[in-house]
């Protein structure tokens, strides 16, 4: 690690995860611990509803908590605790014509998702969208849209070191459905009957910035931590990587640190 460099494990989890499993600790400063919790799907579905033309239908996608795994290093100072996040959405569009004819069927979709914590200002979200259009016909009055799965990820987000939540989705499903027909003079039969369903799911990767070897508190590495690491040098009381004693390996990742 180059001088004046930091320390980063990074812990990823996917959302609403029941209990966490520990993966992988590597053992220098370059540590990187990664978590994986139980796979996260939320459905959401419209029920049918009628589009007369054009009709928009918003599903709210509520906000559920992730707890944060608590960063834990022997004899280190944590600087700074990130979180980054991607979402993905897939989903599928049904919609069948009302009456007899020909009807030219689109429908796009946008969906919203976020991320917060406590003692952060606002959400962090991000949106994808897609869209699909079709004709039907008098035999086959039923289109089906699979939209291509939608990812999206929001940028490195600062939250607080004690954080010991995360609160994921609040965002929203947001399907605009329009039909046209093309052999129907009246417009009230210018119908369909429309739904949708999808599969949210998401993985946040939550990154700890620390100072492995900062003995003292100081939140530097520099002399006195090399005096207690030389100090303790064969017992396990600077162990830094974790094999039970004080040597050379341990030394390297203090220097690694250095201020």
């Amino acid at each position: 690690m180059a001088r004046g460099s930091r320390s980063v494990v990074s812990l990823s989890a996917r959302s609403l995860g029941a209990s966490v499993a520990l993966l992988a600790v590597a053992a220098s400063a370059e540590a990187s611990t990664t978590i994986h919790a139980a796979p996260f799907e939320q459905v959401y579905l419209a029920a049918p509803y009628p589009v007369n033309g054009t009709e928009e239908k918003v599903v709210a996608i509520p906000t559920s908590a992730l707890t944060v795994p608590q960063f834990s290093a022997p004899h280190a100072t944590l600087l700074s605790v990130t979180i980054s996040a991607t979402f993905a959405d897939d989903i599928t569009f049904t919609g069948t014509v009302l009456g007899p004819g020909v009807g030219t069927i689109g429908a796009s979709a946008t969906t919203k998702h976020c991320v917060t914590a406590p003692g952060v200002a606002a959400d962090t979200c991000a949106s994808s969208s897609a869209s699909e259009s079709g004709t039907t016909t008098r035999n086959d009055p039923t289109l089906v849209f699979h939209f291509p799965p939608a990812a999206s990820a929001i940028e490195p987000l600062t939250i607080p070191s004690d954080a010991q939540q995360l609160y994921v989705g609040g965002g929203t499903v947001d399907v605009s459905a329009a039909i046209a027909m093309t052999t129907v003079a009246s417009v009230s039969k210018s119908q369909m009957l429309a739904n949708f369903e999808g599969t949210f799911s998401g993985t946040v990767l939550v990154t700890y910035e620390y100072l492995a070897g900062d003995f003292d508190g100081s939140a530097t590495i520099d002399g006195s931590d090399l005096a207690t690491l030389i100090g303790a040098w064969g017992t396990p009381n600077a162990d830094l990587d974790g094999d039970g004693t004080t040597n050379a390996v341990d030394l390297a990742i203090l220097l690694g640190d250095w201020s």
